[in-house]
Formats: C-alpha cells, structure tokens, sequence
C-alpha cells in the first residue's frame, strides 16, 4: 500500500490519527499531567481575501481550520486537528472514518510520548503514521482486555467472590490463593476461552490517570480483573488468531461485568491496562457487548 498522502503541514511528524469528534485532552490527560492546550484550535477561522474584479465593493471570506497545540510534556505537543473525510482516510490503510489529524512536534522521540500515541490510537479505534510515512499503525482495538479498579475499601476474598460468582456462569471457580503482600486472588477458568482472574491486593503508585483525581474518590487497593487466554503469546501480537480474537469477545463482556460489580461494591475508579479510566457507562456498554 502506497505512503499516505497528507497535508504538507505535517511533514516529518508522527501523525496521530483519532476519530473525528475524539477528545484528545482526555486521553492525553490520563498519561501526562497537566496536559492543556496552550492554543485552542478553532473549527472555522474566517479568513479575509481579494475579492474578483467585478465585486470588489465588498470583501469576500471562507471558512478555514485553524489547529491548536497540546502540550503533552515541557518539550512535546500535539498540533491539530485537521479534520479529514472518511473519503480521504479510504485507501491510505487507515481506519475507514472521518478521522482528526494531530502532529507532534518535531524532532520529538520520547519513548513516552510515542508509546501514548499508540495507546490512545489503540483507546479510540485510530491510528498513528510514523514521521517517515514508512508505517501506518492500526493499532488492535480490541486488545484491552484486563481491567482495574483502584479503591480504598478492603474486601474480605469471601465478599469478593460472593461478589462476581454470579457473573462467571460456565466457568469452574478456583480457591483463593493468597498472596505475599497480604492480597489474594480468585481464578475462574473457562472450557475453551482460558480463565479469568480476580487479584486484590494494595499498591504504592497509582496511575496518572488516577492521581489527578482526590483521595477519596480512590485509594491504595485495587481488584484487577484480567484475562489469560488459552496461548498467552497471543497477548503480544498486533494480529492475533482468530480462535484468540473469538475467546476474547466472549471474555470481554464478563470482565467489564465484573468490575462492574466490584465497583459497586467497593467504590473508586476503574482504569483500563492501557491507563485510561473506564466510566461506568462504559461499562455497562462493555458488558451488554455479545
């Protein structure tokens, strides 16, 4: 597939391609604190120009994007969007949508800020296009499997297992194990879609996303509910096999019930493994997908 084909405004960038309407600042906000716009971007700048010979008794205008700049980092920022239709992005291994083109600065390669590209392209059903239009990455949006809930309530395992035994239906439950650090973890295992587990237990670092909110909206425990497929290995792949892909649709829906529940039970704030907090309406969404 041939190199896209971009404005020449964002030559020599990494690209980072969202879907149109996507609110950066919310993704950028869950790995970098402090991110905020240094300039807005405006949807339609009126833009003064000659008017042809035969009006030139009145002044004539167009509509223009005028990008803004998110500053990620002391030394990165995201310049965008431009909007591009769903007939530009066909064709140029892109997703098939009306998307938002974002440019980071140049001359940036903090491996932070390009692996957040990633993550949020993979967040958002996007994409990110290298500096040298040699790669466009798509990244599996589906693969985010494994969620956690950070919280300060202590549940007794007995509790948590109460607590999403009813949600594990065709899955044969295991005992709890305890483990080194005073937490324990609880392991339903499904016929063909591997197991999942249940590990609670306290931590020291709270993620980004986390951190900006106060103390008692979360706390120092947490319940992650995560997935182990049948392969593990497939967990490292872009394009997983299909019997993997199958496994985790039907896993996908149980693990959002779960926190779900969990989250009902203790409180506090769910965070996906790839950093980004998981509201509750989503949530419910996940777990109402078959």
């Amino acid at each position: 597939m041939p190199a896209p084909v971009l404005p020449t405004d964002l030559d020599d960038c990494h690209v980072l391609a969202l879907p149109s309407g996507t609110d950066v600042r919310v993704l950028a906000v869950a790995w970098f604190v402090g991110a905020t716009w240094d300039s807005f971007p405006l949807a339609a700048e009126p833009v003064t120009f000659a008017a042809p010979p035969e009006r030139r008794f009145r002044s004539a205008q167009e509509a223009r994007p005028r990008p803004g700049r998110l500053r990620l980092t002391s030394h990165a920022g995201l310049v965008g969007p431009w909007p591009w239709s769903t007939r530009q992005a066909r064709g140029q291994g892109l997703p098939d949508r009306a998307l938002d083109l974002y440019a980071l600065d140049r001359q940036v390669s903090d491996p932070l800020v390009l692996g957040w590209m990633t993550a949020a392209a993979r967040r958002s059903g996007g994409a990110v296009i290298s500096a040298d239009r040699r790669q466009v990455i798509v990244p599996d949006a589906g693969a985010p499997v494994d969620l956690t809930l950070w919280t300060g309530t202590v549940m007794a395992s007995a509790d948590l297992v109460a607590t999403v035994r009813p949600l594990l239906a065709g899955s044969r439950l295991g005992q709890v194990e305890p483990l080194p650090d005073g937490g324990y973890a609880v392991t339903s295992r499904f016929e063909f879609d591997g197991a999942l587990t249940v590990t609670a237990q306290g931590r020291n670092a709270v993620p980004v996303a986390v951190a900006g909110l106060q103390w008692g909206d979360y706390g120092p425990w947490t319940y992650t509910v995560a997935w182990v497929p049948p392969d593990p290995a497939e967990l490292t792949v872009e394009q997983p096999s299909r019997t993997h892909v199958i496994a985790r649709t039907r896993v996908s829906p149980i693990v959002a019930r779960a926190a779900r529940a969990v989250l009902g039970a203790a409180g506090g704030v769910v965070v996906d493994d790839g950093g980004f907090p998981v509201s509750e309406d989503e949530l419910i969404q996940r777990g109402t997908t078959l």
